[in-house]
């Protein structure tokens, strides 16, 4: 991830590493829906400087900066997302990715057991782990019985 790589003018990025871009961005859940995360984002912005204020209020600038960038693909947008990141906040961006790089492949789970990692609680010790018994149950044959409509609270 090498921001010289990503700012430079005269380096041309393929759509292909724009698009890893984008996918490490929705793995990350920092990038939904065509666009920045907000919350994710700045929960993450809080979550590498928590430490330091000043770097907490740059990250918070850069975000302003950069967290409305919007292009007709998502790839194009999620690449000139973390270009802007790179020119702005450089640091914060690379602790961001080292932070999250490597985290497993932390699904989207259909009933959740408990929140996808990093984002409500302030440690790593209570990873998400997919209840495939629960998924199966949800979404394979949410009524295996035939006789209504499955209720979970």
């Amino acid at each position: 991830m090498n921001a010289a790589s990503f700012i430079s003018p005269t380096t041309t990025i393929s759509l292909d590493l724009k698009c890893f871009l984008k996918c490490m961005g929705v793995e990350f859940g920092m990038f939904d829906l065509g666009m920045l995360s907000s919350i994710a984002t700045l929960r993450q912005i809080e979550l590498v400087t928590m430490d330091d204020a000043v770097k907490m209020e740059q990250g918070f600038t850069a975000f302003d900066a950069c967290s409305g960038k919007k292009f007709d693909d998502e790839c194009v947008t999620a690449y000139e997302t973390y270009k802007c990141g790179q020119e702005k906040a450089p640091d914060l961006v690379t602790k961001i990715v080292q932070r999250n790089f490597d985290n497993g492949s932390v699904y989207s789970p259909p009933s959740p057991c408990v929140p996808p990692r990093r984002t409500c609680w302030l440690t790593d010790s209570i990873p998400c782990i997919l209840n495939q018994t629960t998924y199966n149950t949800l979404f394979v044959d949410p009524n295996p019985s035939g006789t209504g409509m499955a209720i979970f609270i």
